[in-house]
């Protein structure tokens, strides 16, 4: 427990050394879960520190209702990575925020939680691959400066640690390791909730009992066990790690 504990503090003084070297912080959000990946604390801790505060919605793109409720106050911003949506636009509330502390070229943070898109962000604006990213929480390592035109990216694990109610949740938004035991249960809720479309992915019927869908979907990858049983295991973390990915 100590263990934790203290991992766990140490995660949160990155996060607030990374705002405090900062002149603007995106807090960034998984579009598809707006209010479960957000994180007050951090909110608070940018605007105890005087800095220009952008909530950045990510992964827009995999939204399928685009009306969906903001409920942030100050700057925000909807982006996707993949297809450069909104990126101009936060650049733009990036460049008037570091203007408002007279910064030409402003020092840019980027907090939020683990897999919510900070990675994929920053190499959206660079064009390259200069921030590595991975689908695996907590990959980013190291601290450096990325550059852009306009601004400078402070590079770092800006990762928010992970609350440890609702682990559903955290494995289906990526927080927590596909490896965890919940993870049939998290397939079993994307099944579900995306009304056939895991279904039509697999070319599997849509069935109305979940775990025979989860059952087809192994057969149908030969994710079998001896005696040629379906491996459920195996096929719900197959599954939650192409919902992750953006790929169903």
């Amino acid at each position: 427990m100590f263990f934790y504990c203290s991992m766990k503090q140490d995660f949160w003084s990155t996060v607030e050394d990374v705002i405090k070297k900062s002149d603007v912080v995106l807090h960034v959000i998984d579009s598809r879960y707006p209010e479960e990946s957000r994180n007050k604390r951090a909110e608070e801790m940018a605007l105890k520190y005087g800095k220009g505060l952008i909530h950045v919605f990510t992964k827009f793109d995999l939204v399928e209702d685009k009306e969906f409720p903001i409920t942030v106050e100050g700057p925000f911003c909807l982006v996707s990575a993949v297809d450069y949506y909104g990126l101009n636009k936060l650049r733009d509330k990036i460049i008037i925020e570091g203007k408002r502390r007279h910064q030409d070229k402003p020092k840019v943070g980027v907090v939020g939680y683990p897999n919510v898109g900070k990675s994929s962000l920053i190499n959206a604006f660079k064009g390259k691959k200069s921030a590595r990213t991975s689908s695996e929480p907590g990959f980013t390592k190291g601290r450096q400066l990325l550059g852009t035109r306009n601004f400078m990216f402070v590079d770092s694990p800006g990762v928010i640690p992970v609350d440890e109610e609702d682990d559903i949740a955290k494995i289906k938004m990526g927080m927590k390791s596909i490896n965890e035991e919940d993870v049939e249960l998290a397939a079993l809720e994307i099944i579900e909730s995306l009304k056939g479309k895991v279904e039509a992915y697999f070319k599997v019927d849509v069935s109305d009992d979940f775990d025979e869908t989860l059952e087809k979907i192994a057969v149908a990858k030969n994710l079998l066990v001896k005696g040629g049983e379906p491996n459920t295991e195996r096929a719900a973390r197959v599954i939650v790690k192409l919902y992750q990915e953006g790929k169903i």
